[in-house]
């Protein structure tokens, strides 16, 4: 059943959230950005992710499939949501790359972290869509993938001190974009395997 296997998904993607806030903490402004769009954003970040684990169980398993659009519809919204959530968090607290450090470093460090802890995810998640019969492998995929993206992030951007646009999308919308592709590609190949 979809909600069984979205169920047992949830407990991993919170373990590798809240180790991500574990590891580098919690960023200084997290005051001044408030409850809401501290918490209150990242909490529903975390749901959509979880949203799209129980749409991608529905794709691989044949009597409950939703369409097609509005399953393509479904991510792409999750994606725009990232985006938001990015320009709404600058629009709260503006914190730019401190002109000490290098923007490409601290770029790569939050989209390549963002991209290994997603990844974890991607392989557990793709171990249970692997083997299922999804008629659309690909697509159920990249569903978990974006999901695993979009839970790690959840955190990740409690977690970084920087909110400006072009890092938050460049970097941490790098990393949800790999898991996205990458989630693809593993349960693509899973499912071709004999």
């Amino acid at each position: 059943m979809p909600s069984r296997q979205a169920l047992r998904v949830i407990p991993l993607a919170l373990l590798a959230s809240l180790a991500v806030l574990a590891i580098i903490g919690i960023r200084r402004d997290a005051v001044v950005l408030g409850p809401l769009v501290a918490w209150g954003v990242s909490i529903t970040q975390f749901a959509v992710g979880v949203l799209l684990v129980w749409i991608a169980a529905r794709e691989s398993t044949p009597a409950h499939r939703l369409p097609k659009n509005m399953v393509s519809a479904a991510l792409a919204a999750a994606l725009v949501m990232v985006a938001a959530v990015a320009l709404w968090t600058f629009a709260a607290s503006p914190t730019v790359v401190p002109a000490r450090l290098s923007a490409w470093r601290i770029g790569l460090f939050c989209g390549v972290g963002g991209t290994l802890a997603g990844t974890l995810l991607v392989l557990l998640m793709a171990r249970f869509l692997g083997r299922s019969l999804a008629a659309r492998p690909a697509l159920a995929g990249a569903l978990a993938g974006a999901s695993a993206g979009i839970t790690v992030n959840a955190s990740w951007r409690l977690a970084c001190p920087i909110s400006s646009p072009s890092h938050s999308l460049l970097a941490h919308g790098a990393a949800v974009i790999a898991t996205t592709l990458l989630g693809a590609i593993v349960v693509s190949r899973m499912a071709k395997r004999p």
